[in-house]
């Protein structure tokens, strides 16, 4: 290289630190650092004189300066002359794109190799899964078990048919209940059906919505102490709507009953003191609403079609038929059936 022309700094492309090597006849250098090959294009060089030797060793110790900035890429360029150096044409630097590893393909699958299922769990078979009891059926608490049978007192109740049936239906009843109306019609087919097995018990339960209810309850009262009872019962159940003080004296006429016996005994408080307690009665059975009906104690509410009826009672009547084979007497036999009644919920 001529003494006064100096070589122009470059950035090797490699390790990327700036370069003073000269290039050589072909313009290829080798980084002084990397000792990396690499070609740059590049101005011409400019030709400037040495000047004495005190400026050539002053170029060659600023070449030595521009080495050490070289790693913080700074270039000092040092001149003896006064005009300012025109600097050199950007190095043209080609960088090749780094390779990208590609993964490897998954390996194929066979056509005909089919996966294997996976296996299901081992069941232990000495272990059982224990066997839960279904919930039991909660009762009632404030209605009668229909499943049970319970004692009801009769003090007062007025009777249809014979003593020594083996069937007592117990019916608490309201006269100005339409639904009581309606179960009088079932009853009376009772009655044809069954004959002398079956026989009726009559007992008041005058609800307290019923305004005209108790007042009923004791116009039958004050019939039945003239023999009258169900005479009076069927005028009253004919028009629930037909309840009034007027009316019942006019039923009594109608029955050709001493009206003055029948007002005195509708107005006695007794007559009042013998339905409360009935009524009483059916409450302590919780038989609450009308009618209600216990077949030989068997609770049966509401107004039931014949078939509900003739279920129970065909039971009883079977129950019966092995007492009397056993030798029990017929008047006795719905006092057998009574015998394990409950006094009541």
């Amino acid at each position: 290289m001529h003494p006064g022309m100096q070589a122009p700094l470059a950035f090797c492309p490699t390790c990327g630190a700036a370069d003073a090597s000269a290039p050589n006849p072909q313009g290829f250098r080798q980084c002084m650092h990397c000792h990396a090959r690499y070609q740059i294009s590049v101005a011409a060089p400019t030709i400037r004189p040495s000047g004495t030797n005190t400026g050539a060793l002053v170029g060659f110790a600023a070449a030595m300066v521009c080495l050490l900035f070289a790693g913080l890429g700074a270039a000092v360029y040092v001149s003896t002359g006064a005009e300012e150096p025109q600097g050199p044409e950007p190095a043209h630097i080609v960088v090749a794109e780094p390779v990208v590893a590609q993964p490897e393909p998954p390996t194929p699958v066979e056509p005909d190799a089919t996966p294997e299922p996976p296996k299901p769990p081992e069941v232990d078979d000495d272990v059982v899964d224990p066997v839960v009891a279904p919930p039991a059926v909660q009762k009632n608490p404030n209605k009668p078990d229909p499943s049970l049978r319970y004692r009801v007192d009769m003090d007062g109740a007025h009777f249809r048919g014979p003593s020594d049936a083996a069937v007592t239906i117990v019916l608490f009843t309201d006269f100005q209940c339409p639904f009581c109306k309606r179960i009088n019609k079932t009853l009376a087919e009772v009655t044809d059906t069954y004959g002398d097995d079956v026989r009726i018990a009559y007992m008041h339960n005058p609800l307290a919505f019923h305004e005209r209810a108790l007042p009923a309850a004791k116009a039958v009262e004050a019939a039945a102490a003239q023999g009258k009872f169900w005479e009076m019962y069927g005028l009253l159940f004919q028009d629930r709507d037909s309840l009034a003080r007027s009316d019942f004296d006019k039923y009594a006429r109608q029955l050709d009953l001493n009206t003055r016996r029948f007002n005195a005994t509708f107005d006695d408080p007794a007559t009042a003191r013998g339905i409360k307690s009935q009524q009483r009665e059916a409450l302590r059975l919780k038989a609450r609403g009308t009618p209600s009906c216990f077949i030989n104690g068997r609770f049966l509410p509401g107004a039931q079609p014949l078939e509900a009826f003739a279920k129970i009672i065909d039971e009883e009547l079977k129950a019966a038929k092995s007492l009397t084979d056993e030798g029990t007497p017929r008047s006795k036999v719905g006092e057998a059936l009574m015998k394990d009644a409950l006094p009541g919920i």
